[in-house]
C-alpha cells in the first residue's frame, strides 16, 4: 500500500523502520491470520515520492512488492537488473525474506520517461512477471508477441531479479497511455492474464 504517515505501525529489525521522504511512501506489512497482530512491517521508499501497488509470494514465503517511485536512492540490493534510476518516474520490484526482515534483492525498471510497474506474479518455478505503463522506449524481445510504442509492459525476470528473462510491450501503439492494469495473473500453466 502507499502512505503519507510517517507514524504506521513498523515492525522491529524492519528494513527500512523510517519514512523515506517525499510526499508518500510505500508500506508493506503482514497480519496474523485473524488480522488482528502485525507480524512486520517496513516503510518502502527513497527521498522522493513512492508507491506501492502490487505484491505477491513465492513458494519459500518470500515477499516481492511492485510499483512506483520518483526516488533515485532506492536500496538496490543484490546484483540488479537496472540498479540506477532513468527517469521521470521508474518502477522498481523489491524482495524481502519471509519475516520481513531483511531486503533480499531489488531492481528499477524504467526509461528516461514515465515508467510505473503495477503488480507482479510468479509462476510455478518462482520466475518473477511484472507489469505496468511506460511512455518511453521500454525493451521489446525479438519472438515475443507485442505491440510497437504501445504504453504498457509485460517484463519476466529470474526469481533474483538480476536477469530479465524477456519482455514485451502490449496495446495500441499510442505512446502516451490506453490501459490501466487493474488485475494481473500468471496461471499454473504459465498463461498471462491481463485486465484494465
Amino acid at each position: 500500500t502507499t502512505t503519507r504517515s510517517g507514524n504506521v505501525p513498523i515492525s522491529p529489525g524492519a528494513p527500512q523502520p523510517v519514512f523515506g521522504g517525499g510526499v508518500q511512501d510505500g508500506y508493506c506489512f503482514r497480519l496474523d491470520p485473524s488480522l488482528s497482530t502485525l507480524l512486520w512491517g517496513t516503510f518502502l521508499g527513497g527521498s522522493a515520492d513512492d508507491n506501492a501497488l502490487g505484491v505477491q509470494f513465492d513458494s519459500g514465503g518470500q515477499v516481492f512488492v511492485s510499483g512506483g517511485t520518483t526516488s533515485v536512492n532506492l536500496p538496490m540490493v543484490g546484483t540488479p537488473y537496472q540498479p540506477t534510476f532513468s527517469g521521470a518516474a521508474d518502477g522498481y520490484v523489491m524482495r524481502y525474506n519471509a519475516a520481513g526482515n531483511a531486503l533480499l534483492s531489488s531492481t528499477y525498471l524504467g526509461t528516461p520517461a514515465y515508467d510505473q510497474s503495477y503488480f507482479v506474479q510468479l509462476n510455478t518455478a518462482d520466475e518473477v512477471y511484472v507489469v505496468g505503463q511506460t511512455h518511453g522506449n521500454y525493451p521489446m524481445t525479438p519472438g515475443k508477441y507485442g505491440t510497437v510504442n504501445s504504453a504498457q509492459f509485460i517484463h519476466k525476470f529470474d526469481h533474483a531479479l538480476g536477469t530479465s528473462i524477456w519482455s514485451t510491450r502490449i496495446g495500441n501503439g499510442n505512446v502516451t497511455g490506453d490501459i490501466s492494469p487493474t488485475a494481473f495473473l500468471v496461471s499454473d500453466c504459465g498463461q498471462i492474464y491481463v485486465s484494465g
